[in-house]
């Protein structure tokens, strides 16, 4: 109940008492011979009546147009549902990477050192090795099949480098072990230059709507909507995930789509493979930055991730 609504109340429950006293004490003087008095009182409590009802009927009025407004909010709602499932065929699971609390620890997480097999080797871009942003256990985060064309077993690590010549960018090397036994935390290579925190994760399957401008089926349902705000609810729903790390499913974009245009290139299918959102730190040396708290979104040819090939993935970053 808003404030104009109560404001409303109060006074008509004022007037209307105050006017109850006034008539209740018309009565009682009249009873007892004071005509002077008695009128005057009749005309007060009568014009305080007036106003009570008048305060009425106005609270009444706003009350009307609060359900008025409840009942057109429902019949959107409903009306949003119906047409949402237009986009059912098109919708897509991800395993959102939500951080562990306490002492429970898996094989997969952010930062820190990567624990790895004896045959690995820490990637390097012109000699220098590259920062080390995530480890996943396939086994933990798809071992039921949910993520279509993923591994359900295998080792990842994903290595990205800032690059500031001959021009900002976000370089990524992807390392895969299908089988890998005798773990161990790989050491620090020399010139090492960032080392993020380091938190563990855990899958929380999602399911995540396209941008319209990724999908062209979806962006003629969109076209075609019902009624109008319908687009911004339905634009509001598809980016939702801007604060979230996804593994598969549909980007949410901070500036425009990327797979889509990658499609248009060669004529390949991409989706996404990582999406990878800013995270703060105590420690600003250790802060998982990019750009201005931006995301880093990874695509891969859906040939290539069947193939677990992760040799020739893009890497683009948005941010705010």
């Amino acid at each position: 109940m808003n404030e104009i609504i109560k404001r409303y109340k109060k006074l008509a429950i004022i007037f209307s008492v105050m006017a109850a006293v006034l008539i209740v004490a018309h009565f009682i003087l009249e009873a007892a011979f004071y005509p002077y008095a008695n009128a005057i009182l009749l005309v007060v409590g009568g014009i305080i009546a007036v106003a009570a009802v008048i305060c009425w009927i106005l609270y009444g009025i706003e009350i009307k147009k609060i359900k008025d407004k409840q009942r057109a909010d429902r019949q959107f709602e409903e009306k949003f549902r119906e047409w949402l499932k237009e986009f059912e065929p098109f919708t897509k699971t991800a395993a959102e990477l939500i951080c562990i609390d306490g002492d429970k620890k898996g094989f997969s997480k952010f930062g820190g050192l990567p624990t790895v097999p004896d045959n690995f080797e820490w990637p390097t871009l012109n000699g220098s090795p590259i920062p080390f942003v995530l480890q996943l256990d396939f086994s933990e985060i798809n071992s039921d099949g949910r993520l279509k064309s993923f591994p359900s077993s295998g080792l990842m690590y994903l290595f990205v480098e800032e690059a500031f010549e001959p021009e900002f960018d976000y370089i990524p090397k992807i390392l895969f072990f299908d089988k890998a036994s005798k773990l161990s935390c790989a050491n620090v290579p020399n010139n090492l230059q960032k080392k993020y925190i380091e938190f563990f994760v855990e899958p929380n399957y999602i399911k995540v709507y396209p941008d319209v401008s990724d999908c062209d089926e979806a962006f003629k349902i969109w076209c075609n909507r019902p009624c109008g705000g319908m687009d911004d609810e339905y634009d509001a729903l598809s980016e939702k995930n801007v604060e979230s790390h996804l593994v598969g499913g549909w980007p949410s974009h901070l500036q425009g789509s990327f797979e889509k245009i990658c499609e248009e290139i060669d004529g390949d299918k991409w989706v996404l493979l990582l999406q990878i959102k800013s995270e703060s730190s105590q420690n600003f040396d250790e802060e998982l930055m990019w750009g201005d708290c931006g995301l880093l979104y990874i695509y891969i040819r859906e040939k290539d991730l069947i193939a677990r090939n992760f040799n020739n993935v893009i890497l683009e970053m948005q941010c705010y």
